[in-house]
């Protein structure tokens, strides 16, 4: 156990400013794609109250992202000031705001939980693969032990987090760490697994070989990019208990905005209308958010869009 770790921004914060902006950009550029593909689409019923849970927890994620930025640009704004003889009202300044910096990556990552897991493990996958293949997809229940799991594992961290840091900071930060990371971990593996079951389940039913068609490369994108957020969290666990200050400084600033590009990628990975070969694949024009069961013959099944190697 260390006892010191990183508990906020230590060196000059241009850097980990420059980086964290760019990320926002990117979120926000996201945001914008997504929001328009889940209000813009005429749904109804659970389709409907799905897609607007989704833009509400992207939204929240935004809002949290845009707090985190503010925050860390007033203090950047002081940090100067805190290297050479501050006052007491910026050492109170500077203790709230780096609480807050610490606090509100732990935030967004709750947000992300439960739509996460509608959106990149449930149907939504199942959907395109009916729309761009028209094969045979056998959608996979969904394990009510990961909700469970995941919403007590949040609720202990942020329950136990701050009693820790009355204790000690570092306790306090490695608890709230450890619960986010475990919390990523799990969901990532449990996201790319469904995934991985349905590109089986294609290539069984379809019996294509030497080729990519657009749904595995999709699943494909977003399987590995799921796989890079999990490191970022891993990156970012470990950055605050390593002398590494650039990658804790870094870190700090970008995951928070990190864990909503995220969701909104898979949003538009999704919702991405496949490339055209001939007129018997037609476009994709909506995204289930419902379990799909769609029985049809091989010999009933139209060809398969694909990509050469």
């Amino acid at each position: 156990m260390p006892v010191t770790c990183a508990l906020t921004i230590r060196e000059d914060p241009l850097l980990p400013i420059s980086i964290g902006a760019l990320c926002y950009s990117c979120f926000t550029i996201l945001l914008i794609l997504s929001s328009s593909i889940l209000l813009t689409q005429a749904e109804t019923g659970l389709q409907q109250k799905a897609r607007l849970l989704l833009f509400i927890d992207a939204f929240l994620m935004f809002a949290v992202a845009t707090a985190h930025l503010v925050v860390v640009l007033v203090y950047s704004a002081i940090w100067d000031r805190l290297q050479h003889d501050p006052t007491v009202e910026d050492q109170m300044l500077a203790s709230r705001l780096q609480t807050l910096i610490i606090f509100l990556p732990n935030v967004n990552a709750v947000c992300s939980v439960r739509p996460r897991y509608h959106l990149e493990s449930d149907a939504a996958l199942g959907s395109q693969c009916q729309n761009i293949s028209r094969q045979c997809v056998q959608s996979l229940p969904h394990s009510q032990f990961d909700d469970i799991a995941s919403v007590a594992s949040y609720t202990v961290g942020l329950i136990a987090a701050p009693i820790a840091y009355q204790v000690n900071g570092c306790y306090g930060q490695m608890i709230g760490v450890t619960f986010s990371l475990f919390n990523n971990v799990s969901a990532i593996s449990f996201i790319a697994y469904r995934p991985w079951q349905h590109r089986r389940l294609f290539q069984k039913q379809c019996k294509h070989h030497g080729t990519w068609t657009e749904i595995e490369r999709m699943l494909y994108i977003i399987v590995e990019s799921g796989a890079l957020y999990c490191l970022a969290w891993v990156i970012y666990a470990v950055g605050q208990f390593t002398p590494v200050v650039r990658l804790n400084d870094v870190m700090l600033t970008a995951i928070i905005h990190l864990s909503g590009i995220y969701p909104t990628l898979v949003i538009c990975l999704v919702h991405r209308e496949p490339r055209r070969s001939g007129s018997s694949v037609p476009p994709v024009s909506t995204l289930e958010f419902t379990s799909l069961q769609v029985a049809c013959s091989d010999e009933s099944c139209p060809p398969v869009v694909t990509i050469s190697r």
